[in-house]
């Protein structure tokens, strides 16, 4: 479908059971699995006519039994068995998906691919290496940002529904959401109704057993919740509904609710009606949706088939973009097995480049060689020579002497403080200043304390010209020493000159 990308985590390079013929457009298979139900769907596409030619509901044990063999009086089944019509599209139940839906700005499919990776992978409760997910964008006409669905399923729950698929003897070429199997459904299958103005639609599949309610922003479905329904208790079935639709959008926001159900349950849309505070609106199949014998698909069949029956329309319309957790888009086996025939057409010319990169290689790695051998050769000669080893040397030699000679004994300095300290005054910093005065700061709580260390640093051969600078009794005992290092002294240009 126009405007639609969809992009995936996966790589996609086979079926997921079996095999078979190539994929072709014109038969899809939809299977759909309800509790301990599975349905199944088989479409046929002529032209714009899609004809139903089978729909078919059985048990999952009925379905083992089938691959088993079964009874002796049991016939065949026909088209709509799942192993033998065209590509099969399954759907992962809604409880083990996790649905995100973004507003992001439009940008290139690769770029756009890795800003959703990125967003998911904040927002997951769980590592990402540990799930498989897909994502699908509707660009809507004008500027701004696009709506993206994400879908995220853990890699375990794929597998384990695959191989129960498997079990029961189901061959599935690519596996998706219900949500999109409800968003072909309202796409290709039912009437287009009017879909004008802004706001979100939502299409509600009543059955005998459970409701299907999905809201539909746009071309793509936000949500989907399956509820179970109980004739005997109506009004929690309404307020589920209302529920299910108001966690999406408020319901000032919707724009219409459209109504599929069978006869014994059409008789609880008024109420419904009513509980929302909107009409609910009955919707049928379009015209190019047939059953069998060429007539309209009633809506009973399609308030308990809807699921397949989208899946189904899924693999005939949408299988290049649709959201896939697992299998493949398209079948390309051409395009797999025989990628590199072009290169082999000429092996000569690649036997050609090869003697040339040999011949090349040898001659760089033969001017390395001679050029370390120079070097090593150069070296050599230079390490002979004792005078100009020292000659290079004697420099940092010089300079090595002057630091020895002239820098300060910082370790000495402090050491011979902190043995002047009595054990009563606590030194809180010691510092040189730019003035090269050595300044001490601390506490004490006896001021006497104070002088005596004063008159001990007086009587020290690294400190001279040593007095209080200030003294706050008053203030925890803070006082400030200020002193000056003996035999340091500014060397001047001309001085350094003649050290050296």
């Amino acid at each position: 479908m126009a405007g639609v990308i969809a992009m995936s985590q996966m790589q996609r390079n086979g079926p997921v059971q079996g095999s078979g013929d190539a994929w072709s457009v014109e038969a899809a298979t939809g299977l759909h699995v309800s509790g301990a139900d599975l349905y199944l769907a088989v479409l046929h596409r002529s032209g714009a006519r899609i004809e139903v030619r089978s729909l078919d509901r059985r048990a999952m044990t009925a379905a083992a039994a089938d691959r088993a063999g079964g009874s002796q009086d049991q016939k065949p089944r026909e088209a709509g068995d799942g192993n033998r019509a065209g590509c099969h599209i399954a759907a992962m139940p809604i409880s083990d998906v996790m649905t995100r839906w973004w507003a992001m700005p439009r940008t290139d499919p690769e770029r756009f691919r890795r800003m959703v990776a990125h967003r998911l992978e904040a927002d997951l409760p769980v590592p990402a290496e540990t799930v498989v997910w897909d994502c699908r964008c509707d660009d809507k006409a004008g500027g701004g940002p696009s709506n993206v669905l994400v879908q995220v399923v853990r890699s375990e729950r794929v597998s384990s529904f695959l191989q129960e698929l498997k079990h029961h003897g189901l061959r599935v070429d690519m596996l998706t959401t219900e949500a999109e199997a409800l968003g072909a459904l309202w796409r290709h299958g039912l009437e287009p109704g009017r879909r004008d103005g802004a706001g979100v639609d939502v299409l509600i599949l009543a059955s005998d057993r459970e409701w299907s309610v999905a809201v539909l922003d746009g071309q793509l479905v936000r949500a989907v919740r399956r509820l179970p329904f109980d004739a005997a208790e109506p009004q929690r079935m309404y307020q589920a509904c209302r529920q299910a639709i108001e966690i999406e959008q408020p319901m000032r926001h919707v724009r219409s609710v459209r109504w599929c159900a069978m006869p014994e349950v059409d008789a609880f849309r008024h109420l419904l009606s009513e509980w929302l505070e909107a009409p609910v609106e009955p919707i049928g199949c379009g015209p190019q949706l047939v059953g069998a014998d060429g007539e309209p698909l009633g809506a009973q069949e399609v308030a308990l088939y809807g699921p397949a029956i989208g899946l189904a329309l899924v693999g005939l319309f949408e299988r290049p973009s649709v959201v896939c957790l697992a299998g493949q888009r398209e079948d390309r086996p051409a395009a797999v097995h025989r990628w590199w025939d072009p290169y082999l057409a000429y092996p000569w010319r690649w036997t050609a480049a090869a003697v040339g990169l040999a011949l090349l290689a040898g001659a760089i790695h033969w001017w390395a060689l001679s050029s370390e051998t120079r070097r090593m050769l150069v070296l050599q000669t230079e390490s002979q020579r004792p005078e100009a080893v020292i000659g290079k040397l004697e420099p940092q030699i010089r300079a090595l002497e002057r630091i020895r000679t002239w820098r300060l004994d910082v370790q000495g300095v402090v050491a011979e403080l902190c043995a002047k300290v009595p054990g009563d005054v606590v030194i809180s910093s010691v510092q040189l200043s730019r003035e090269k005065v050595f300044v001490i700061k601390g506490t004490s709580g006896d001021p006497q304390k104070v002088y005596k260390l004063v008159e001990d640093l007086r009587g020290s051969k690294r400190f001279t010209n040593v007095r209080p600078g200030r003294t706050e009794p008053g203030r925890g005992g803070a006082f400030t020493l200020t002193a000056e290092l003996a035999g340091v002294r500014k060397v001047t240009a001309g001085e350094g000159r003649r050290l050296r």
